[in-house]
């Protein structure tokens, strides 16, 4: 993660459950619902044990459906401005990509 990602961060995970991460487990459009229902609900606590953020830094690591979908869930009166990052091993790891949902 880039160096000013420290340790003032609460860190939040969405894995999958019984498999090993890889780039076949988005088969059904119900994988992608299931994804989902499982990002509104990180949302919401992150939102429920932190108060209102201005910005949430997002390192996917995820199919291109999945990260349309974290933009796309995004209302604006309600969630932060996503910050995300893009990995690129040959620049040394994530690096600032892009935001979404910005006033």
């Amino acid at each position: 993660m880039p160096d000013d990602i420290d340790g003032k961060f609460s860190i939040y995970e969405i894995t999958l459950r019984d498999k090993e991460p890889g780039t076949d487990f988005l088969k059904l459009k119900q994988d992608l619902q299931n994804f989902e229902v499982i990002y509104r609900a990180t949302l919401a606590k992150i939102m429920a044990e932190h108060g209102r953020l201005d910005f949430l830094h997002l390192f996917p690591a995820v199919p291109a459906p999945v990260a349309v979908l974290c933009g796309y869930e995004l209302l604006p009166k309600v969630y932060p401005t996503l910050i995300v990052y893009d990995y690129d091993k040959s620049e040394g790891g994530f690096n600032f990509a892009t935001r979404i949902n910005e006033p």
